[in-house]
């Protein structure tokens, strides 16, 4: 059975006044938390709710050159939003436009992951030095059970000369100090350890010669095209006070990257663009549309790569002359 009263439509404004309501009878904290949550709620969702279609400002697909179909491959940047209506709502994406350009002359394929050093103390560090030792070079249990132990004296007495010299508080006197005349070094019993993936990043380049000036307007309306894809904007209704995400682009080798590499989604992190790569050079006749750019743009991967992605992404098979993956 469908409820006869009718219901009013939370805004900011709406949200501010029912604040103001419970405010008057002593609900300070409630109010307070009622006006942003739903305020916030009704900003963001108008915001999605009323963008500009993409279409509007710039128009796709922008191909370069006019022959790109007779290259055989290309690298194709596929934007969109990512959206969510309201939090009752699945995510999904947006698709708004394409570029497609030919093979830049680089196309270097970085995976990085994050390494640090660390440090044991005296004690944890000989007992580990010894055990490592012992499964490496074994001489028996007893054997290594005595090594450990003493070595872990040995540890104990150097944190206690440590310990000594610290309270002695002696300027310029330290347990490497002490030990230096002797030609001996505290080890610092250094340990490799792995912290965590590194995001990929792209660099890519071009040098885009246009043939005439209806080429040349294909080469501004990309440099534009990645120019807006990169930036934030407002969110309506919020005053300034909230952004919108930048756009992503899904990139590819079109048309067929099995012996190339594959990318996740990526953010736009910086476009240069050179209007005289070799020397100002105008078409005749023009508004100042140049025969030519240089056009690099940086991309961050936004998702990390993990064992089971890399199988997802490349699949699984015999690699020709050797290994497998």
């Amino acid at each position: 059975m469908s409820d006869p009263t009718p219901r009013t439509p939370t805004t900011p404004g709406r949200a501010t006044d029912l604040a103001g309501r419970f405010l008057n009878s002593g609900g300070l904290a409630v109010a307070i938390g009622a006006a942003s949550i739903a305020g916030i709620t009704a900003v963001v969702t108008n915001s999605l709710g009323k963008r500009r279609p993409f279409g509007n400002i710039i128009p796709g697909p922008l191909i370069f050159p006019q022959d790109l179909e007779t290259y055989g491959i290309s690298l194709s940047f596929q934007f969109a939003k990512y959206e969510r209506r309201s939090i009752y709502k699945q995510p999904f994406e947006r698709r708004l436009g394409q570029i497609r350009l030919p093979v830049p002359r680089q196309i270097v394929d970085r995976l990085g992951m994050e390494w640090g050093e660390a440090s044991n103390e005296s004690l944890v560090g000989a007992a580990i030095e010894s055990t490592l030792h012992e499964a490496k070079y074994g001489t028996g249990t007893l054997s290594s059970m005595g090594e450990i132990a003493a070595d872990g004296a040995a540890g104990l007495t150097a944190l206690g000369a440590r310990e000594t010299l610290n309270k002695a508080n002696i300027p310029g006197l330290t347990l490497d100090t002490a030990l230096q005349p002797l030609g001996f070094a505290v080890n610092p019993f250094l340990t490799v350890l792995f912290k965590q993936p590194k995001f990929k990043t792209h660099e890519f380049s071009w040098t885009l010669a246009a043939k005439n000036p209806e080429e040349a307007t294909t080469i501004n309306a990309i440099v534009q095209s990645f120019r807006y894809h990169m930036l934030p904007d407002r969110a309506r209704g919020s005053g300034g006070t909230l952004l919108n995400y930048p756009d992503m682009v899904h990139i590819r080798f079109f048309n067929n990257d099995s012996f190339l590499y594959r990318f996740k989604p990526c953010v736009v992190q910086s476009v240069s663009v050179d209007y005289a790569p070799e020397g100002p050079s105008f078409f005749k006749g023009s508004s100042n549309v140049p025969s030519q750019v240089r056009l690099s743009i940086s991309l961050l991967e936004i998702e990390y790569w993990l064992k089971d992605s890399f199988e997802e992404e490349m699949g699984t098979g015999t690699i020709s002359g050797g290994g497998s993956i």
